[in-house]
Order: C-alpha cells, then structure tokens, then sequence
C-alpha cells in the first residue's frame, strides 16, 4: 500500500471487503453532462481538468456523505495483473521508503488499479485517479507530441488511445471496489500516482512505478564504453544516453570489434568500429529522428528494446572487409544484417520481402543491424526481432579474414 495522509478523525478497524469486478474500460464523452465516462461508470470531470477542484469537490461531497456514526472507512489502492495461467494476482511493490511503494514492470504490459474502502456502518465514498508521466528518468530527452498517460486497453493496436490522465468515480458503495485498467508504453518512464479519496473515506495514497525492461537478472542494462579498438558515433541529444546493452550484448561486441581491429589494424578514426545506436538505461521503446514517435510503435528503430541489437556504421568498414567482419559476427552468433540505402545510391534496397516493423529503417543511411542473443526465459511484448540468425552459421573452409588473431577470451 502506498503513502496514506488521513484527513479524518476517528478510523475504524479494517474489515475484509466485498470485491465487485468492473466492467471494460473504453472512454465515452458525454457533451450534454461535460463528463467523461468509461465502461465502469468512471466520471472523469471537466472542471478537475479546469482548474475548479474546489467546485468539484463540493460537488463530490453533496452527494456522498461520511457515515453516521463518525467512523470512516480504510482507503486502499492495489495493483494487479493476469498471471501466467490466466489468473489475476496482486501485484507486490519491489520497494517501498517509509509509506510509499514502488513497482515496476514490463512496456506494454496490461494492469489495472482497484480502489477499495471497507470498514463497518458502510457509506457511499468516492476516488480520483491521476498520473504524472515523466519518461526523462529512463532517458527520453525530448518533449512528447502531447500529454502523456496510460493507453485505454480497449483501444485498438493499431490506433492506441491515452486514458486520461485525471479519472474519477463517485458514489460507490461502502465495501466494494473500482477499478481503472490500462497497458502501460511501449516505451520507458517514471510515473507518479495519486488516489485522492472522498466521503466515507479521505485521504490520498501515493506510489510511484517504474516502467522499464525488467528481470534484472537476465538484463542488466550497462553503459558501454568506448576501448581502443572502437569508437563511438557523437551523442543523440534526444537520447544521449543511448548505449546500453545486456551483459552478453557488450561483451560480445567488444570481442567483435577487438578480432576486426586485430586483423585490419585500422589507425584512421573513420576505419575503425563505429558504434551508432544500442538502447536506452531502461530499455524499451525509442526514436531518434523527428517527429519523436516513440510514444507509439512505428517505423525507425522498431527494435533496440531489449538491449539486444547494436547499429554500426557500415561505410567505416570498407567493402572488401565486410565478409570477414560478418564472418566474425557469426561465430558468436551474432548476426549483421545490412539496412538502409548505401550513401550517394539512387535506387532504395529492396524491402518487399519484410514485414511493417522490420523495414524500421527504409529511409535511413546503409548501417549494420547486429542482433545478439536473445533471452530465452523471458517473455516480451511484442515480441523481439525474429529475423534471421546464425545459429546454422558454418565457418568457411577458407576464412575471408587475411589472419584471424589468438582468440582472446570474453570477460
């Protein structure tokens, strides 16, 4: 449970609620009222979005009062989710500093919030859900193209629409519960929560979440820093932090990079490994080009989510050397797909043969996609690039390197 700062009196002891399930969740205006609704009779009031709380909170109390004797209920605000086998669960906070909780979990995944105030003499009571979105913690330095929130999880994937970002639901029945359900981003961010609670119960409780790639014991999201065998491509200032990777992801590109510079012995900057893109410190969702459309899914690097794929600048590698530098990717099971158009080319490649979020990089300069490997006991939504990999990778009778070098260990 979170931060609870009670504006009551007297409080009755806890007593086990009566849970009512809800309905959907789809959001209706009503313009003759000036009210949005939802499918669970959710009232989200013009006037809390006008800047008039006080008028409508003197409304929220005209019609709840507090119970008779003095006494109120306890207010609770929980988390939920559908386990593996298709049941709901509570979800239980990975932190907590002093009364308020922390969650996490996963881009896009789908939860909900249930309100509840139980206790004895039951009374009407009422709630205000609101969310503040700040996606600057997990590395998005750029302004959104609009006001950011939870997507209405009965909205279409193709079309996903924002919840918005204050909901309120009046006159519920002392022992019972509401509840708001949403999916989370695809992309990363701190988001602060309120449940402002009203009539039988009062109070307000805060928690806070963290929407990133989580399991940290599969990905731990470390920076990569440069060595002397590579460089690294100048800061993205929409997301200067942009290099992070598993564990695996950058030990292997490392090992990558040190066989290709060992063989070609590159003195030139522009001739050595360039690392362009990886992902960002939590993971998830982004977009370095204009319009910034990484609040939705969409072209340009689609990928990258995972801590899993790494661009590199292909016209540092000349011609001749790109058979041996796949070659190399291929013996750690790393595979180098080449995307874009080549610098000065006319014609586009040929991307027929891709699906919508594979061609993420139609109109972008020729780079090598590098795909690692992927996390098998962890589930991801959507699901994580499926293109072709090297697990059937045969080294060649005669290598295309001139001289592979003494193979030195991974750390």
């Amino acid at each position: 449970m979170g931060k609870l700062i009670i504006r009551m009196g007297l409080i009755s002891a806890l007593f086990l609620p009566a849970y009512f399930l809800a309905a959907g969740s789809t959001v209706d205006f009503d313009k003759a009222n000036n009210e949005y609704k939802n499918g669970m009779g959710d009232v989200i009031d013009k006037t809390l979005q006008n800047n008039s709380a006080e008028l409508a909170d003197l409304e929220i109390r005209k019609t709840i009062t507090s119970s008779e004797n003095g006494a109120g209920g306890i207010p609770a605000m929980r988390l939920f989710k559908t386990n593996e086998s298709g049941k709901e669960e509570i979800v239980a906070p990975f932190a907590t500093s002093g009364d308020k909780a922390t969650y996490e979990f996963m881009p896009n995944a789908d939860r909900w919030r249930e309100f509840s105030c139980t206790g004895q003499n039951p009374q009407p009571w009422g709630v205000c859900w609101s969310v503040d979105f700040r996606p600057a913690t997990a590395g998005h330095n750029h302004p959104p193209a609009g006001k950011l929130s939870w997507i209405d999880p009965a909205s279409p994937a193709n079309n996903p629409q924002l919840l918005p970002a204050k909901m309120c639901k009046y006159n519920i029945p002392g022992n019972t519960s509401s509840r708001i359900y949403f999916k989370a981003p695809v992309y990363s961010t701190h988001v602060l929560e309120e449940a402002e609670f009203y009539g039988w119960c009062q109070g307000a409780i805060r928690d806070e979440v963290f929407v990133r790639v989580t399991a940290r014991n599969l990905i731990q999201l470390n920076e990569l820093g440069p060595e002397p065998y590579f460089v690294l491509k100048e800061a993205d200032e929409n997301h200067a932090a942009n290099r992070f990777a598993t564990p695996d992801t950058i030990a292997k590109l490392k090992q990558i990079a040190w066989e290709y510079y060992s063989v070609y012995k590159p003195t030139a900057t522009e001739k050595m490994i360039t690392v362009n893109d990886a992902g960002l410190i939590w993971g998830g969702r982004y977009n370095t080009f204009y319009p910034y459309n990484c609040w939705i899914d969409g072209n340009e690097h689609f990928y990258h989510r995972y801590g899993r794929q790494v661009d590199i600048r292909s016209w540092n590698i000349p011609y001749a050397n790109r058979a041996c530098f796949e070659e190399i990717c291929c013996k750690y099971q790393v595979h180098p797909i080449l995307e874009g158009k080549a610098p000065g080319s006319v014609p586009e490649r040929d991307y027929s043969n891709l699906s919508f979020f594979e061609a993420d990089i139609l109109d972008r300069v020729e780079h090598y996609h590098l795909n690692f490997a992927r996390p098998t006991d962890m589930v991801v939504v959507p699901k994580d690039d499926a293109r072709a990999s090297c697990a059937s990778f045969i080294p060649p009778e005669v290598s295309a390197c001139p001289k592979l070098p003494k193979y030195k260990p991974l750390p």
